[in-house]
C-alpha cells in the first residue's frame, strides 16, 4: 500500500505541470526582462547585470595579475561544445512530447522617417507568420497573439512588450534528453502546433 502511494506521488510530480512566465518589455525610457516577478535585467538592476559585472571586475583582476589562458584547453572545450544545430532542430520538430506555450508579442514603433515606417510594417508582418511556424516546430501553441502598429510620428520611438508563459512537466524533459542522448544532439527544451 506504501509502495503504491509512493509510486502514485511519483507520477504525479513527473506529470505535474510547471509554467514559467517570462516577460520582456523594451521601450525609450525602460527595458526589463523578468522571470515571473523576479527582475532578471533592467535598464539600472538585475540578477543577470550584478553576475556580469561580477565576471567582469574578476576578469579585469585576472588580466592585471597576467594569467593567460592555455589556447590547447581552450580547443579542446570548443570541440566538446560543438553539434549539429540540423540534427537538434530535426530532433525537437519531430518530438511527440512538446511542452506548450503561450506568446503574445503587442507593441508599437516609429521612425524619423514615415516611408522607412511603412516598409518596414509590411515586413513585420511577415515576420507574424515566421514566428508561429518557429513556434509550432517546437511547442504545442496554446495562444498566440502579435500585433505591431506604426505610429507615424516621424521621431524615433518603440514599445514593445512580449508575455510568454511555457508550460512542461518533468517526463518531458526526461523524454528530450533521452531522445538527444540516443540519437545526439544538444539539450535544449523546446515544443509544437496551435489551438485554442
Amino acid at each position: 500500500m506504501i509502495l503504491f502511494i509512493i509510486l502514485v506521488f511519483f507520477i504525479f510530480i513527473i506529470l505535474l505541470p510547471i509554467p514559467i512566465k517570462v516577460i520582456a518589455h523594451y521601450s525609450n525610457e525602460n527595458y526589463y526582462l523578468k522571470l515571473y516577478r523576479i527582475n532578471l535585467y533592467s535598464k539600472t538592476d538585475g540578477i543577470i547585470r550584478k553576475i556580469l559585472n561580477r565576471k567582469s571586475n574578476s576578469s579585469n583582476k585576472k588580466k592585471k595579475e597576467g594569467k593567460n589562458n592555455n589556447p590547447k584547453t581552450e580547443n579542446k572545450e570548443k570541440k566538446k561544445k560543438s553539434f549539429s544545430i540540423k540534427k537538434t532542430y530535426t530532433l525537437l520538430q519531430t518530438n511527440k512530447f512538446k511542452p506548450s506555450i503561450k506568446f503574445s508579442l503587442l507593441g508599437s514603433y516609429s521612425f524619423d522617417d514615415a516611408a522607412f515606417t511603412a516598409t518596414l510594417y509590411g515586413l513585420l508582418s511577415n515576420l507574424n507568420f515566421i514566428l508561429l511556424k518557429i513556434f509550432s516546430d517546437f511547442f504545442k501553441v496554446k495562444k498566440f497573439n502579435y500585433s505591431l502598429n506604426p505610429n507615424f510620428k516621424n521621431e524615433l520611438n518603440i514599445n514593445l512588450t512580449i508575455n510568454c508563459i511555457i508550460t512542461f512537466n518533468i517526463a518531458q524533459i526526461i523524454y528530450i534528453l533521452f531522445l538527444m542522448r540516443k540519437k545526439g544532439g544538444v539539450p535544449i527544451v523546446l515544443g509544437q502546433s496551435y489551438g485554442k
